[in-house]
């Protein structure tokens, strides 16, 4: 009895590793699509562009290694990592679940006040974030506030907006 539940788990484990880690890798290509289809108003040319992943680490590595030779525009693409939110301008921050309590020191910082916020929790846009990461119909997906991207000065592509669930 003993063998067999531990065969069980281990085979679920072998399948919903992957699936998990696929599930980063879309998040992160997600993060990037963001990045590349929303218009940064106040954008210095050439300066890179900061995204934070405060949180998981997996998506920190899965778009750090997209963005290594991508810039958008002119602008190179710095992607960091944090396990808190740093005081530091960012123009894209992603929360991830397990640091979810953080949205609203993330709201009320001065330091991004024009930056894009992407959440991945339960009801992340109606708490403020730009844009939430859902699972729908067994895919994953977004919703986006576009009144919460547009208070920050940025603008939304119709293909961001076309794609996702918008929450007004």
């Amino acid at each position: 009895m003993h063998k067999t539940f531990t065969v069980s788990l281990l085979l679920l484990w072998l399948f919903t590793v992957p699936a998990l880690a696929q599930n980063e890798k879309f998040k992160a290509l997600f993060l990037l699509n963001f990045a590349k289809n929303i218009r940064w108003l106040e954008a210095p040319a050439n300066e890179p562009l900061k995204i934070l992943i405060v949180g998981d680490k997996t998506i920190f590595q899965e778009l750090e290694a997209l963005s290594k030779h991508t810039s958008i525009g002119n602008r190179p693409i710095v992607v960091e990592h944090a396990e808190t939110f740093m005081q530091h301008s960012h123009e894209l921050v992603y929360l991830s679940t397990e640091k979810s309590a953080l949205l609203p020191e993330l709201l009320s910082s001065e330091h991004l006040t024009k930056s894009l916020i992407v959440t991945d929790t339960k009801n992340g846009c109606r708490a403020g974030a730009g844009i939430n990461f859902i699972t729908n119909a067994g895919k994953l997906s977004y919703e986006i506030c576009r009144k919460h991207v547009e208070q920050n000065g940025l603008r939304v592509s119709s293909s961001i907006l076309n794609y996702g669930v918008q929450i007004e």
